[in-house]
């Protein structure tokens, strides 16, 4: 450990010229005292490395259930929510209002808080190299609906409207939600192959009345140049998907923080999951990753006996919970 020299400001000073014939005996001790002490061997702190993440680390069972443990509500129209449901942006006035709201400040101060604290390279150091960053391996079996808790609502824009809730799409309908933040987390989602999984399904990928599973998107882009970036190329997103399948894409800007966020086990923006909803947007089943062996094989069974149960339930309790009957149309 290298010492640490310590030089008296005294010394430092230009054109010190000390004579014993001008001190008396109190200044020559005095000036003893200073030489003496004037460079000191004081050892540095001893200061602890940060630990470096752990990327060998093997994924575990998923051993909770995921999600809030309140029923998601549609973003309400009103006065200062109205323009942002419509038009996926807030209005000048309520612009004005959220400024003069000392409780909405005050949440806003302590959010930039957390987010300043929280370190840039975090997702990445999450990262396992063995497992892709996969984040926990997925149950063989579902959660039971006592126990389940439910998937948050998201407010954003689609690919053919703005301002428009996941909870009126996914409730009344057993869903497999894709939710993913990067390409590659994109291409992860892909591997489960969640088009042919709702292909299995008998009856699915019907008409809007006849489907009973649905597949739903969230590409969430919270930087705001990646966000604009995206919808100038929504275009050719479209072009890349069925027509059924633009209004059931969901681009999100806001509303994952990070209570939601661990809440849903969305543990890193870099890694994709997948989750299974039943027909009143509880989380049945998640899985993060690419699958490894088992994992869609227990997705398949899941979605099937969903589907099995929800068809033992009366075809009007089904049709009335059915949550797409809103407008969708395009803006």
């Amino acid at each position: 450990m290298n010492p640490v020299l310590r030089l008296h400001p005294l010394l430092l000073r230009p054109h010190l010229q000390f004579s014993s014939r001008n001190l008396n005996a109190r200044q020559s001790s005095l000036l003893r005292l200073l030489l003496k002490s004037a460079y000191s061997t004081v050892p540095a702190p001893a200061v602890a490395p940060p630990p470096k993440p752990d990327r060998d680390y093997t994924p575990r069972p998923l051993d909770r259930p995921l999600g809030l443990p309140h029923p998601p509500e549609p973003l309400p129209l009103g006065p200062t929510t109205g323009a942002t449901k419509k038009k996926g942006f807030r209005s000048l006035s309520q612009v004005r209002t959220d400024l003069g709201d000392p409780g909405q400040n005050l949440a806003k101060r302590q959010r930039l808080a957390k987010e300043l604290a929280k370190p840039y390279f975090r997702d990445f150091s999450r990262l396992s190299k063995a497992d892709k960053g996969k984040s926990f391996i997925a149950p063989q079996r579902l959660i039971k609906s006592e126990h389940a808790l439910w998937f948050p609502n998201l407010n954003g824009r689609t690919l053919v409207a703005a301002g428009k809730d996941t909870t009126d799409v996914l409730k009344g309908r057993v869903s497999l939600v894709a939710v993913f933040s990067s390409t590659w987390a994109e291409r992860q989602v892909g591997l489960w192959g969640l088009d042919e999984i709702v292909g299995l399904v008998p009856g699915a990928g019907g008409g809007e009345e006849e489907d009973v599973v649905g597949r739903l998107d969230i590409n969430v882009e919270e930087n705001f140049l990646r966000y604009w970036i995206v919808m100038m190329f929504r275009g050719g997103l479209r072009r890349r998907m069925r027509e059924s399948r633009w209004r059931r894409y969901f681009i999100i800007k806001e509303g994952l923080d990070d209570e939601t966020r661990d809440a849903m086990g969305y543990y890193n923006a870099k890694v994709g999951y997948v989750y299974l909803l039943d027909e009143e947007c509880r989380i049945r089943w998640a899985g993060s990753g690419p699958p490894i062996a088992g994992e869609r094989d227990a997705l398949i069974r899941g979605v099937k006996k969903l589907v099995a149960d929800s068809k033992k339930k009366p075809s009007d309790a089904r049709a009335g919970r059915r949550g797409e009957g809103v407008d969708m149309g395009e803006t």
